[in-house]
């Protein structure tokens, strides 16, 4: 059910794009959009029951469709949603840290909703995940995402870094092998492909080592 409302929503948020779009490939989105309404009515007059339901389920492409023939043709609009998913993991990796500062207050604010149970997984972190590994996993992806970022500029030189050491004190702090080595092979392919330079990793390395020494957690 997520991947119709992602789509629908990255296309809303990037209305401008959508509507070069509908210009340039206009032909085409009237074919594609033709084929689901006739598979729609073949539904509706179908005999079998479930042919209906089948269709509801399958008309996410429809949508999924539109929304990767804008990434496919413009590279900023790609940017646009690394730069959005990476500020939203800025703030997991920030509750991560908090939950490790202030674990038994939180714990007493969260147990109003009902929520306490998120943080049993307490001193490895999770960012209100409830599974370390998930959680780190995905920081690992987000510092990955956000060399990207400061290679076309998305993004300043203090946003990078802060953010990176966030980063990588709330994956130091799940205490997530999974992820630790995750990262290390993430670092490998972003030089291999010219991301990050040797230099800045080399840095970053240092500055995760030193984390970890400092805030040891049982993996």
């Amino acid at each position: 059910l997520s991947t119709p409302f992602l789509s629908i929503f990255l296309l809303l948020i990037n209305y401008d794009i959508l509507k070069k779009i509908w210009i340039e490939e206009k032909q085409l989105i009237r074919v594609w959009t033709a084929l689901f309404i006739w598979m729609f009515i073949s539904a509706f007059f179908s005999p079998v029951p479930e042919t209906l339901k089948y269709s509801v389920k399958y008309s996410q492409y429809y949508f999924l469709f539109v929304a990767m023939l804008c990434y496919v043709k413009y590279k900023n609009l790609i940017l646009r949603t690394y730069l959005l998913i990476y500020r939203f993991m800025s703030i997991i990796a920030l509750s991560g840290i908090i939950d490790w500062i202030w674990h038994k207050q939180l714990q007493l604010f969260l147990m109003i909703f009902g929520l306490e149970a998120s943080l049993d997984v307490y001193p490895r972190v999770s960012g209100f995940m409830m599974c370390p590994n998930q959680f780190a996993v995905l920081l690992d992806v987000a510092i990955i995402i956000s060399f990207i970022l400061r290679k076309y500029s998305k993004i300043g030189k203090k946003e990078f870094f802060i953010n990176t050491i966030f980063m990588l004190t709330a994956i130091s702090l799940s205490g997530s092998r999974n992820a630790w080595l995750s990262l290390a092979f993430g670092f490998l392919l972003a030089w291999s492909f010219k991301v990050v330079n040797i230099r800045k990793l080399l840095l970053i390395g240092m500055v995760w080592t030193l984390i970890m020494l400092s805030f040891p957690v049982p993996a």
